[in-house]
Order: structure tokens, then C-alpha cells, then sequence
């Protein structure tokens, strides 16, 4: 579905380097950037709790000349995002919703074919190799990726010793 843009690639690239601030930022933009696409750079400041010279610091940091360029790359973002959306709504929104399940559940089994196919298995048995015999797991997700680091977690626990 391709819902990643340029923003979201510069903001997960230069995420570990950003100061606190900067790191509210990432966090609130990437969670409202439909409202954020609004504001300017001393409201944007205001909403998040840091000073305007962060957001235009937080600007520079992602390659942008200044708050202008940065707005037009949200408003990008914003524009691929609802593109997202309005591919869903196109894709499911002409079935009746009896076959919404199914519809959905048989692009889940394309994707888990594909995966399969093109999955490295002996890149797959080290992986696994490895995480068996480690001293200690560590298990990081940021924002979206939490639910999932949790959950990985809960196996983790439940199946491995240690």
C-alpha cells in the first residue's frame, strides 16, 4: 500500500539522534499529522510543549531549509497517508460487507504466501539459532511497533527459559 513517505523515512532514520524535544515531535507528528499539517511552527511548539526554535531546529535536523519546506512535506504526508485510506475504501468499500473478512483475510494469506516464497531459510535457521542460544533478548518497539514488541515479548517469556 506504499504509506511510508520521504517525512516518515528522515523522521525513523534520524529518530536515535534527536534531542528530547525533537523526539516529541517525531512522536506527535507522526501520530496527528493531520492536525499538525495545520500549524505553524510556534503553535506546533506550543501543542507539543517545546519552544519554536526546537520545531524549526527539529526542520534543519530532518534536511529541511526551513519550517516552510518541512510543512510541505507534512502536507505530503498527509497526502499519501489519505491516499492509503481511499485505496481501502476503493478496495473494500465495493464489496458487500459479508465478504469484507474474506477479502481481507485472503490478501493476509498473499502476503504470508509471498513471504514464504521469498523467504532465505538458512538466513531463517540462523536467525532462529540465534535467538535461541543468546544469554538475553532484548525486545525494542517504538510508537506503532510497541503492541508488537509486547507481544513478542509474552512468546518470549512463555516459550524460552531465560
Amino acid at each position: 500500500m506504499g504509506n511510508t513517505n520521504e517525512l516518515t523515512n528522515r523522521i525513523n532514520e534520524r529518530y536515535s539522534a534527536m534531542s528530547k524535544g525533537q523526539k516529541l515531535l517525531a512522536a506527535y507528528i507522526t501520530d496527528n499529522y493531520d492536525q499538525a499539517v495545520f500549524l505553524t511552527a510556534a503553535k506546533l511548539g506550543e501543542v507539543v510543549g517545546v519552544s519554536e526554535s526546537t520545531v524549526v531546529r527539529f526542520a534543519a535536523q530532518l534536511g529541511y531549509k526551513g519550517y516552510p519546506q518541512f510543512q510541505k512535506a507534512l502536507e505530503e504526508m498527509v497526502r499519501t497517508k489519505l491516499d492509503a485510506v481511499q485505496q481501502m475504501d476503493v478496495t473494500f468499500g465495493r464489496i458487500s460487507r459479508s465478504r469484507v473478512l474474506e477479502s481481507v483475510l485472503k490478501a493476509d494469506m498473499e502476503k504470508i504466501k509471498g513471504t514464504l516464497e521469498g523467504i532465505d531459510q538458512n538466513a531463517f535457521e540462523l536467525a532462529v539459532e540465534t535467538i535461541l542460544t543468546a544469554r538475553r533478548i532484548y525486545i525494542i518497539g517504538i510508537r506503532s511497533c510497541a503492541p508488537l514488541a509486547a507481544f513478542l515479548a509474552f512468546y518470549f517469556n512463555y516459550i524460552l527459559i531465560r
